[in-house]
């Protein structure tokens, strides 16, 4: 399993997210939605996690070898083991 040392609170991670997605900057919205979903996985909160991650992944077609999206991958994967 992977690391989950973001240490974002649930409000704090809605605002990243939120002023993220005002400037358009997919890769920012993906960190803050990797944070975000982090603290729900660790929280029990796996479905709800899973598919908000799993919406913003599907937005990517190139870029796989970033290490944003392979993190982004490994929480999907992580996730996964929950259904």
């Amino acid at each position: 399993m992977m690391s989950t040392g973001h240490g974002c609170s649930c409000r704090q991670g809605r605002k990243a997210l939120r002023a993220r997605e005002g400037g358009g900057r997919r890769g920012g919205t993906l960190r803050a939605t990797v944070s975000l979903a982090c603290l729900w996985q660790r929280q029990g909160k796996f479905h709800a996690a899973r598919t908000m991650l799993a919406d913003l992944y599907a937005w990517f077609t190139e870029g796989w070898e970033t290490a944003d999206l392979q993190e982004a991958q490994a929480l999907l994967d992580a996730l996964a083991h929950h259904r």
